[in-house]
């Protein structure tokens, strides 16, 4: 911007700065709002934790307290200072029968119950059926106020906080409760790890997912949903059963049943998503998967896709060509940020559009060299003596030469530890320690013509050096064959290229 002499207009800046404070600012209620909803049910565990010990005398210390506390928070994902008056003043107004104690030797305060008081609390208190509704009844009121509240967008992906961001934490508190009971049990370990409710996030996501404000009294209504509070479980069931089955029965059996979307729903997102996709591969200009990152080292690999199925009622079967991409990051840093696939420009239609006729016109006349195929000699006179191995190779000997030192020694054993380790692989990854990056795999869309084609293995051996030439230029494209489509693809390379 400064090279250009381009500069904002003071109106459009002050107007960027104020929507970016109001952008932290709500970002900052919201994560203040789910810090103080946890900290009350720290609180509310904590206090049904001093209640069952009421009729056993039990002398509460404050610092143990303030521990317990702390753990919990720390086992719901909020890690803040708890300060010891304020928790303290917060037991007693929640307690009226509990008093304070000074341990006049050590200094510590400490909480135990009145009995007289708690006799005549107990006498006061009225836990009839009527009182139980009335409570029910403001609880679920208020559940429904942070349903409503909530809107979740389908981005074609679920990214790893999708499932947590998709209900309040006031249901998912609540849920906890009723399926874990109290989450404070008297040991406190605030070095625990961080138990993400399965259980109940589960449940929650389906009661946002069926929660409506006004139900139907018709008895022969279907159950209908809104799309902004479609969770990510609802929509992952019905597209993993998809997968497996391809059964639209299944799928509206479950649908009935409020357990996932509808199967018409399905088809909806399927036709988005592939529409977003195709879009996406016209505006790069190749066929890459969208998941794949630019600058990265990749291989490539071509094999035959067969499909027989074993159903009596299938009539058809597939027979044809696949190709996938691995990609090697360079550490395990690497950013793995959510990939947004839906375009709003794509989404609505009736009809799956057509791939790139680049990607899919496969050339059905090629020529190839007969089977007398000799190997060319090299341009040069030279001979190229290595007298010294290069310094890499001078750093790999020792280590190889230590490996086979240790195998040896394992191969005098009558029987094998569980910690011997006597492959390669597993010797150096236990002796260096070295964590290796997730290597992201992904598939092109496949191909109807058969591999053993050499039209087909020349068109993939054209793609894939379209893509690689696209995310990682400079790099030589490399794919991978088995023995029968290897002596195609070298005909092939001969040839033509």
């Amino acid at each position: 911007m400064i090279a250009i002499d381009a500069h904002y207009h003071l109106t459009c800046l002050a107007d960027l700065y104020r929507r970016s404070q109001k952008f932290e600012k709500n970002k900052k209620k919201k994560l203040d709002d789910r810090s103080k909803i946890l900290q009350d049910q720290a609180l509310s565990d904590l206090i049904d934790y001093i209640e069952s010990y009421r009729d056993t005398n039990t002398t509460f210390n404050m610092p143990e307290l303030c521990k317990l506390y702390y753990s919990r928070l720390v086992s719901l994902g909020v890690e803040e200072h708890v300060h010891t008056t304020r928790l303290r003043e917060s037991l007693l107004a929640a307690i009226p029968d509990l008093k304070e104690v000074r341990n006049e030797r050590n200094n510590i305060v400490q909480l135990a119950f009145d009995c007289d008081r708690s006799k005549a609390l107990l006498q006061l208190s009225n836990h009839d059926c009527n009182h139980e509704i009335v409570i029910l009844s403001k609880a679920s009121k208020t559940l429904r106020q942070h349903v409503f509240g909530i809107q979740n967008t389908f981005s074609g992906t679920f990214s790893e906080d999708s499932q947590q961001n998709s209900v309040p934490t006031m249901l998912l508190s609540f849920m906890q409760m009723v399926l874990d009971g109290r989450g404070i049990t008297g040991s406190p370990s605030p070095d625990k790890p961080v138990n993400k409710p399965s259980a109940a996030l589960s449940i929650s996501q389906l009661v946002v997912f069926n929660t409506v404000k006004h139900r139907s009294t018709s008895p022969n209504s279907l159950p209908r949903h809104i799309r902004d509070r479609e969770t990510p479980i609802a929509i992952y069931i019905a597209i993993k059963i998809y997968t497996v089955t391809r059964k639209e029965s299944i799928i509206n059996i479950l649908h009935e049943r409020g357990l996932c979307i509808s199967y018409d729903r399905l088809r909806c997102l399927t036709v988005d998503i592939a529409n977003s996709i195709i879009a996406h591969f016209e505006s790069q200009g190749v066929v890459a998967p969208v998941q794949a990152k630019p600058g990265m080292f990749s291989t490539f690999a071509l094999d035959n896709i067969d499909l027989n199925p074993r159903s009596t009622t299938c009539r058809s079967s597939f027979h044809g060509t696949s190709i996938s991409m691995v990609q090697f990051p360079d550490s395990t840093e690497e950013e793995q940020g959510e990939t947004v696939i839906m375009n709003p420009a794509m989404m609505g239609k009736n009809n799956v559009c057509n791939l790139p006729v680049s990607y899919t016109n496969v050339q059905q006349q090629i020529s190839l060299p007969n089977d007398n195929i000799s190997v060319p000699a090299l341009p040069t006179t030279k001979t190229v003596k290595l007298d010294t191995p290069p310094s890499k190779l001078k750093e790999t000997i020792p280590t190889a030469n230590d490996w086979l030192e240790h195998s040896h020694q394992l191969l005098s054993k009558d029987a094998l530890d569980a910690e011997d380790w006597i492959s390669w692989a597993a010797y150096n990854a236990v002796k260096f320690g070295q964590v290796a990056a997730i290597t992201p795999s992904m598939m092109f869309p496949v191909f109807r013509e058969p591999a053993h084609s050499p039209m087909m293995i020349y068109h993939g051996m054209n793609v894939i050096i379209a893509v690689s030439n696209f995310l990682n230029p400079g790099q030589t494209p490399i794919m991978i064959v088995d023995q029968p489509l290897f002596t195609l693809a070298k005909k092939n390379s001969m040839e033509i290229f």
